[in-house]
Parts: structure tokens; C-alpha cells; sequence
């Protein structure tokens, strides 16, 4: 009944659907291998999308189990060839000549099978177009930053015209919230780093509470803190008077003095 039953289905289907059901079989080999590649990476020099220079590694990936070598080739002439996993090799941009290339790779396996991976465009740039391409993320970076370090500023010069006066007296107590204390370098006097502060790389740029003073503020340790709030607490105690000598004892100094004197 079945191989009847197949022979009637084959003569009702058309022949061109046959033909392409055929090639559609044939063709799962190829997908299966459809999915070896190579990637490229930079190890030293520039990268911006397909614009290259410098020196790059190129490595396969989704190998066939019994892959023995990769010859990967630059505008179809060979770059190098490996022969152990990972299939890694390293070319320098620079050694060949500017411009758009393509690299492809052939793998073999162990029945001696070749593996094509799909080939990649680049373009080796010239030392003066890796510069422009810099300039054109650096640039954009730089200006934002400035305009932010600007805009920091003028909220901190804002804020201290704002709260000119209204510094807390000295020994009065404090909180120093998330950010952490500073402590002025102007005044000596220690101070809660605002929320709003801008955070650089080992401090804050931020303004004194005390002394309004807009600067770079390094984040102090809890002891270095309670030290300068002692010492705070020092410069409000009332300076003690200067003896002012009366004049009976002025009197008496210069008798004394003029002893010594030779007459």
C-alpha cells in the first residue's frame, strides 16, 4: 500500500514542485554551514563601524566539529592560515594599501571538506581620516562635558549668591548626607557635598557652605570630619585678652632695665 500509494502521489505533483522540493533538501547542508564565521577585532589602533586601522585579530566562530584549519584571505590572496583552535590570526592594516578590501575565510575539516564563511568589507583608513573620525566623536564629547562643567558652575555661583549669608555659625551641628563631607581648604571648616554636585574621578566639583568658595572638593573620611569640627569648635571659643602692662608696671620694667646700664 505505501509504495503504491507514493507512486500515485508522485505522478499527481508537477514536476517543477518536485524539482523544488529536491532543492530544498539539498540546500540544509549549505544552511547548516551558513552559520560559520569570522569576526574581526581590534587589538591596537582604530575601529569606527567597517572603518579600520591598526592592528586587528580575525577569529572563526559556530566551527564544524571536525575543523582542522582556517586560510582566511584578503581581496581573495591568502592573509594566514590557522591550524588549532580558537583559529586565530593578526594582521596590521597598515602593511597594505588604503582603501576598500574584503576578507574571507575557508575552513577544512578533517574529511577535507571546504567551509566558506561569508566575506566582510573594509575600509583601511589612512592615518589623517583616523584622525577626522577621532575629532568627530572627541570633539561632540568634550563640548558636552564643558557644557555641563559650565552649567554645574553656574548653578553652584547661583546658589551662593542665593545663600550668601545664611552659612551655619561655627560648632552648630551638621549633616554631610549621601555624597559624604568635604572640608574647605579656604575656611578649614566642613561641609555636606550637595546632591547635585559633579562628580569627577577622585572628587566633586562643588561650593563651600561657609565661605561660598566654587572649587574641587575631595570627599573626607569621618574622623578627618569630626577633627576639623573640634577645631571648629576651638575657633569659637572667645580669644583670650591681651594683658595690656600699666604704667607702674612700665615704671618698674625700665628701673629694672636700667640697672644693667653702665653709667
Amino acid at each position: 500500500m505505501g509504495e503504491g500509494f507514493l507512486k500515485r502521489l508522485a505522478g499527481k505533483i508537477p514536476p517543477v514542485l518536485l524539482a523544488l522540493g529536491l532543492a530544498a533538501l539539498l540546500a540544509v547542508p549549505a544552511l547548516a554551514q551558513g552559520n560559520f564565521g569570522f569576526t574581526v577585532r581590534k587589538q591596537l589602533g582604530f575601529n569606527n563601524g567597517s572603518q579600520i586601522r591598526g592592528v586587528f585579530s580575525i577569529q572563526t566562530y559556530n566551527n564544524p566539529p571536525d575543523l582542522v584549519s582556517v586560510t582566511y584571505l584578503l581581496d581573495g590572496q591568502p592573509l594566514g592560515t590557522a591550524t588549532a583552535a580558537p583559529f586565530k590570526i593578526t594582521f596590521d592594516t597598515r602593511s597594505y594599501a588604503e582603501g576598500w578590501h574584503e576578507l574571507s575565510a575557508i575552513g577544512r575539516t578533517g574529511a577535507g571538506d571546504a567551509v566558506n564563511a561569508p566575506a566582510q568589507r573594509f575600509q583601511f583608513v589612512s592615518a589623517a581620516e583616523q584622525n577626522r573620525f577621532m575629532m568627530m566623536i572627541i570633539v561632540p564629547i568634550f563640548g558636552g562635558i564643558a557644557l555641563v562643567f559650565l552649567l554645574v558652575v553656574g548653578i553652584q555661583v547661583l546658589v551662593s549668591r542665593r545663600s550668601k549669608g545664611a552659612a551655619l555659625p561655627l560648632g552648630a551641628p551638621r549633616t554631610y548626607g549621601l555624597k559624604g563631607g568635604a572640608i574647605c581648604p579656604r575656611c578649614k571648616r566642613p561641609f555636606g557635598l550637595h546632591v547635585w554636585s559633579l562628580n569627577l574621578v577622585t572628587g566633586c566639583l562643588d561650593r563651600c557652605d561657609h565661605c561660598g568658595r566654587v572649587g574641587f572638593f575631595r570627599r573626607a573620611s569621618r574622623q578627618a570630619l569630626a577633627a576639623a569640627e573640634q577645631a571648629e569648635l576651638a575657633m569659637a571659643q572667645p580669644a583670650a585678652p591681651i594683658h595690656e602692662p600699666s604704667e607702674e608696671e612700665k615704671l618698674r620694667e625700665q628701673i629694672e632695665q636700667s640697672k644693667y646700664l653702665d653709667m
